[in-house]
C-alpha cells in the first residue's frame, strides 16, 4: 500500500505586495490536493510562530513544507529544517525572493505552485552566523540597517526597500567590526559600507552580490557546512 505525503503550507500574509491567498490555494488544490497527499494550512504571525509550528510540524512527521512567504519566511522555517529529513519548497510572494530566484523557481505564486508539484529534491548548503543558519545572505553594515528599517514599515514592495535604503545610507556611521569566517584568523574592518556572506548570488529583485556563488559548492559559510533539502 502506497503511503500518504504530508505536505503542509505555511503562509507568511504580511508578505509582500499584489497576491491572492485564495488564487493561490485554487492552483494548491489543482496541484496537490491529489490522491495521496495530505495537504494542511498553516499561518505565520511572526518569528516566534513560524519556528514554533515548524517544529511541529517536523515532530508531527510532515514530509514537505511549502513556504508562501519572502526570504525572511524561507530562512526562518529554513533554519529549523536543517538537519531533518523535511522538504522545503519556496512559493515566492515576498518583496525580493532571492532565494527563488536563484533556483529559477517562477515567481507567480501559481506557476511556482505547479513546478514544485513536478519538482524533483536537491540538497543546499546552509551558512550560520553566531549559530544561527541563514540559506540565501548575511549582512552587516549598512545593508543589515536597509533591513532593520524596511521591517519596520507598514508595506511591502521595492519602493519600501528603497525609502529605507535610502535613508539608512543618510545617516547610517560606519563601525568597525572583526568577523571569523570557517574558523579561520580573525578580519578587521575599520569603517565598512557594505558587509555580505553569500550562500546564494543575490539579496533578490536581480540584485546580484555574489554572481558565481552555487548552492552545493561548501563555500561562503560562517562556520559549519550544514545541508538543508529543498524542493527545486
Amino acid at each position: 500500500m502506497e503511503s500518504t505525503r504530508r505536505v503542509l503550507v505555511l503562509i507568511n500574509s504580511k508578505s509582500g505586495p499584489g497576491w491572492s491567498f485564495t488564487a493561490m490555494r485554487r492552483e494548491m488544490d489543482r496541484c496537490w490536493d491529489v490522491d495521496g497527499v495530505d495537504l494542511s494550512y498553516q499561518f505565520c504571525q511572526s518569528v516566534q510562530d513560524g519556528i514554533a509550528k515548524t517544529r511541529r510540524a517536523v515532530d508531527g512527521g510532515v514530509d514537505t513544507i511549502l513556504v508562501a512567504g519572502g526570504d525572511g519566511t524561507v530562512s526562518t522555517v529554513g533554519r529549523v529544517l536543517v538537519g531533518s529529513p523535511v522538504s522545503l519548497g519556496v512559493i515566492p510572494v515576498g518583496s525580493w525572493n532571492g532565494f527563488a530566484r536563484h533556483f529559477g523557481i517562477p515567481l507567480s505564486p501559481g506557476k511556482a505552485v505547479e513546478a514544485l508539484a513536478h519538482a524533483r529534491t536537491a540538497r543546499s548548503d546552509v551558512g550560520v552566523a553566531n549559530g544561527i543558519p541563514f540559506l540565501v545572505t548575511c549582512s552587516m553594515a549598512w545593508d543589515a540597517a536597509i533591513v532593520k528599517s524596511f521591517e519596520k514599515l507598514p508595506v511591502r514592495g521595492i519602493l519600501p526597500y528603497v525609502l529605507a535604503g535610502v535613508t539608512e545610507f543618510l545617516e547610517h556611521k560606519a563601525q568597525a567590526f572583526e568577523v571569523e569566517l570557517d574558523a579561520r584568523e580573525p578580519l578587521s574592518f575599520p569603517d565598512p559600507m557594505v558587509f555580505t556572506v553569500a550562500n546564494l548570488t543575490q539579496y533578490g529583485g536581480g540584485a546580484r552580490i555574489a554572481p558565481h556563488a552555487r548552492a552545493d559548492d561548501g563555500c561562503a559559510q560562517m562556520a559549519g557546512r550544514p545541508a538543508l533539502e529543498w524542493t527545486q
